[in-house]
């Protein structure tokens, strides 16, 4: 008896299809939808792998967006023509839209639907110490004070309860003795957000015309936290929120105490008025971000961009002053450290 051994090879290309077909990643941002060829008319779900010649429509699923018009996709000899992917939809604040401040106001259900809560597990029950902000589906920004002991200098990340996997603080970070310079942190967290109506990300663009743009005396920025009702008052166990404008550096520092001047760093930013009435608590001085709203693309979409994060304001007798300017860390300042972890969509 005879036998023939028949060795057949595929030849497969970069991306994991043979010669005659193109591999179909999923993604979370876009459905694929296969064009029906022939005399059937519509789309199907597009499998793993298409055959030469495949037109795939794509669609941006709910909360993601595309900049520009998303073309049929072409299989041509094992590849794609092109992946279109979208983007989150950033920055959008829900319709339906329930005191971080004094003068500040419940925050309605989809207000800020990008503001992440902080707590520290060495408390129990867990202990609320700092607010952030999504940026992407697994990136916050928060301040480094919210994770820095000056005695132990910086946290365990095992010590937080935001789900955090890796935890990021500038190397210069020295907290109130370096005069909370470089006052920023990138909390990579163990699991992803998925995007909904009540859950996206804020905007993050560092052009430099485009923030000059956002960033002028008087334009109104949102500033969410747990802070204290009243001027001496308990914490809010309701995210507030309160629009403060921005104010120069200028003003900023001749119309602050002198031992607050300090504080404001060449990375710092500053926001708020000297007549509202305004505590953002006592520990929680620190719990909140600014975002700043602006027409995007000429589409008639308010979209906010994360420009700063809370760092230091005044304080009297331990509690924060109510008629003061408060610092931000500037985001555009700290581009480079956010862009190690964070890669633009």
């Amino acid at each position: 008896m005879k036998f023939v051994l028949l060795f057949v090879f595929a030849v497969i290309n970069a991306d994991g299809a043979d010669e005659g077909h193109c591999r179909l990643n999923p993604h979370p941002s876009v459905e694929y939808r296969c064009i029906l060829l022939g005399s059937a008319v519509g789309s199907r779900v597009c499998g793993a792998h298409e055959p030469a010649g495949t037109l795939v429509s794509p669609q941006c699923r709910t909360n993601y967006y595309s900049t520009g018009t998303l073309t049929y996709m072409q299989c041509l000899n094992g590849n794609w023509d092109y992946i279109a992917k979208c983007v989150p939809d950033c920055g959008r604040v829900t319709a339906d839209g329930m005191e971080l401040v004094i003068g500040g106001q419940r925050v309605r259900r989809g207000e800020l639907p990008w503001h992440a809560g902080v707590y520290k597990k060495t408390w129990r029950p867990y202990q609320q110490i700092c607010g952030g902000t999504l940026i992407s589906a697994n990136i916050v920004i928060s301040a480094a004070h919210c994770f820095w002991s000056d005695l132990e200098k910086q946290l365990p990340a095992s010590q937080f309860a935001v789900a955090v996997k890796v935890l990021h603080v500038p190397a210069r970070y020295q907290g109130a003795g370096a005069h909370n310079q470089d006052d920023i942190a990138v909390v990579v967290t163990a699991r992803e957000f998925q995007f909904n109506t009540y859950i996206r990300p804020a905007c993050l663009n560092f052009d430099y015309h485009f923030e000059v743009q956002q960033l002028y005396p008087g334009n109104q920025g949102k500033v969410a936290g747990w802070g204290l009702t009243a001027a001496n008052g308990k914490a809010s166990s309701v995210l507030q929120v309160v629009d403060l404008p921005y104010v120069d550096i200028r003003t900023c520092i001749r119309n602050s105490p002198p031992a607050f001047r300090e504080y404001i760093t060449t990375d710092k930013i500053c926001a708020g008025t000297l007549e509202r009435k305004l505590n953002l608590g006592k520990s929680r001085c620190e719990l909140v971000s600014v975002t700043r709203g602006n027409w995007l693309e000429n589409w008639g979409i308010e979209r906010f961009y994360l420009r700063g994060v809370v760092s230091t304001a005044p304080t009297s007798n331990n509690a924060c002053n109510t008629a003061v300017y408060t610092s931000f860390t500037s985001i555009m300042q700290h581009e480079h450290f956010i862009k190690q972890f964070w890669i633009e969509s």
